[in-house]
């Protein structure tokens, strides 16, 4: 029970430091400015205007959204070891486990956040162009968020070895890698495409494709199996980097 509470108190603390971090500001600014131009686009065509709206916002929501994780994820331990706090917190009976856990409580609060107002300014756009807010856009955010999520986790696992700015293309990397696995497949067959799905994320199971673009959503077991597989591999990750910055920190 202690332990949960300090979850929760230093993921707390992430989530506000995270949520006055100039990072969310700009991401946010810039993804408002996407969703407006997105709208301003789709004026410029007279057939389905709102497939527009649709699948240009969308990517907008992915990209700010990775960005943001990746960002936030690359600086979360070594902002905390130059100002010394990693330390102090340390020394108060909180493991390495329970510190990196509550970056990723933390972590996972302010994206959650970053994805309703994105939603929301989303849902605005659609509006514009009568199209309808329906079950598969939730999902959409949904996923959107998990693949966020992991994209920021691994961004830490690296951080906690390496520098910021390798963590960020490294996290980067780590999607691209992750969203064209299929296409990796077809170059390493057999026993390497099996080795391919073991050590990268599979990004492409959380893509909806045209299931997004003409509102048909996915089976709830779909998202429900894409979401524990995305829970298993962000326990992974934190735990890692618990182990690393054990042997490091």
């Amino acid at each position: 029970m202690n332990r949960v509470r300090a979850w929760i108190a230093l993921g707390t603390s992430v989530f506000f430091e995270s949520a006055r971090d100039r990072v969310f500001y700009v991401s946010f600014l810039i993804a408002i400015n996407l969703q407006f131009l997105n709208l301003l686009l789709s004026r410029l065509t007279f057939v389905r205007p709102e497939r527009v709206v649709v699948d240009v916002g969308a990517t907008a929501i992915v990209w700010v959204g990775l960005g943001l994780s990746v960002l936030l994820g690359a600086g979360m331990i070594p902002n905390e070891m130059e100002k010394k706090t990693a330390i102090l917190v340390l020394t108060k009976k909180i493991t390495r486990v329970d510190f990196i856990l509550s970056k990723s409580v933390g972590l996972a609060g302010i994206l959650m956040l970053n994805q309703l107002i994105l939603g929301a300014v989303w849902w605005l756009m659609l509006e514009q162009v009568k199209s309808p807010f329906n079950t598969v856009n939730f999902q959409f955010l949904w996923l959107c968020f998990l693949m966020s999520w992991i994209c920021g986790l691994f961004a830490i696992l690296i951080s906690s070895f390496s520098s910021r700015t390798v963590s960020v293309l490294l996290g980067l990397g780590f999607y691209l890698i992750g969203i064209n696995l299929s296409l990796l497949r077809e170059f390493f067959p057999g026993p390497g495409s099996k080795f391919l799905s073991q050590i990268f994320f599979d990004f492409e199971k959380f893509h909806l494709g045209l299931n997004l673009s003409y509102g048909v959503a996915l089976d709830h077991q779909v998202v429900l199996s894409a979401s524990v597989y995305a829970v298993c591999w962000a326990a992974a990750l934190s735990l890692l980097a618990a182990v690393v910055m054990k042997k490091r920190w």
